[in-house]
């Protein structure tokens, strides 16, 4: 089975690359900042050590601002993938135009005296889809994943 033919497989490499690179330089960009958590003052008794129902108020906030954190971080890097995806497409469909452009010239057969249509190039496919198409389906990828 051919997955790809010619030079198709740049429908997966390019968007593996780009969204590679926009992982690392978006998703920090788009990740709020973490929030320290502060623990409640102590009352006024003489000990300074705070209470357990402080302690247990203090763990609970913490574990909230992590969930809350993590919940961003997954956001960041999806929206990452989805920019990735968008670039990707603007990079692949002119990409794609030109790999699968075709040439045709006119030649004469020798034997026959018939004329026959050469063409040359084209045929950069992966998964049978012609490269430029692929500019159409990474950024439906990618609001997939922004979406779910």
């Amino acid at each position: 089975m051919v997955i790809w033919a010619r030079w198709g497989i740049l429908g997966l490499l390019i968007p593996i690359i780009i969204n590679l690179l926009s992982q690392a330089v978006l998703k920090p960009v788009l990740t709020p900042t973490l929030q320290p958590v502060k623990l409640a003052k102590p009352t006024e008794d003489t000990d300074d050590t705070p209470a357990a129902e402080d302690v247990k108020a203090f763990e609970a906030a913490k574990r909230k601002r992590d969930a809350d954190h993590a919940k961003a971080m997954k956001r960041a890097e999806d929206k990452a993938f989805a920019i990735g995806c968008l670039i990707s497409a603007v990079v692949l469909w002119p990409l794609g135009r030109w790999m699968n452009a075709t040439e045709s010239s006119l030649l004469v057969d020798v034997q026959t005296g018939q004329p026959v249509e050469h063409q040359v190039g084209g045929g950069h496919t992966l998964f049978f889809i012609p490269l430029q198409y692929w500019a159409l389906i990474w950024p439906v990828i990618g609001l997939f994943k922004l979406a779910g």
